[in-house]
């Protein structure tokens, strides 16, 4: 099951992307900044998204094989990370702009809907800055959980133990066979439980 030390991670997690937004806040202009969370937010989905396919091989692997890759978890969930930090630099970033221009989706990061939420945050509407800010959060921290439950696999574990080991939930997960649909029920098992209990929203911008 999911230990004390996973949580602590998580709130650690959460604590580095609200300082991120406060960082974004004093760093640009009010009219800038809701744009801004919206194009991070859209860097993160897609740099996912480019190793998609590499994650769900390695449940793939567990399927055919039932070999471990790693024996450490902290090793495992490091080579999630580095995979994912080498496609934000190396694949996503040069196209970002071109990504957004074509106002894709990413991982359930619905493009119009924050688009729309950007334009109603620049007529100073608060409660579209909160929604922005936690939107952001809300996907940084789920893509976190996607990782660990990664790492899981890399460890072995099926997607059905890894998702309980990550979680604590059990449930089908017959539909993680993309990043849409596994981001959905991470964020809503893993994620959403943690932000129930642990977010606060930042001060009013306007």
């Amino acid at each position: 099951m999911a230990s004390i030390s996973s949580q602590e991670f998580y709130l650690k997690a959460y604590s580095i992307f609200k300082n991120e937004l406060i960082a974004w806040r004093n760093r640009y202009s009010k009219y800038e900044y809701p744009e801004k969370v919206m194009i991070n937010s859209f860097y993160g989905q897609h740099s996912v998204d480019f190793i998609w396919n590499s994650i769900y091989e390695i449940f793939k692997n567990v399927e055919h094989t039932g070999k471990k890759v790693y024996f450490d978890f902290n090793k495992a969930r490091d080579s999630i990370n580095n995979n994912y930090r080498t496609a934000q630099l190396n694949d996503v970033r040069p196209v970002l702009l071109s990504l957004l221009e074509k106002k894709l989706n990413a991982g359930g990061l619905n493009f119009n809907k924050f688009s729309n939420l950007v334009l109603a945050a620049r007529n100073k509407e608060n409660k579209a800055i909160e929604d922005i800010e936690y939107t952001y959060i809300y996907y940084s921290l789920a893509n976190e959980y996607l990782f660990t439950w990664a790492a899981y696999g890399l460890l072995g574990m099926t997607r059905y133990n890894a998702f309980i080991e990550t979680t604590d939930f059990e449930i089908n997960t017959e539909i993680m066979t993309n990043y849409e649909n596994s981001l959905s029920l991470l964020g809503q098992y893993g994620t959403a439980q943690f932000l129930n209990k642990n977010f606060s929203p930042l001060s009013p911008l306007f």
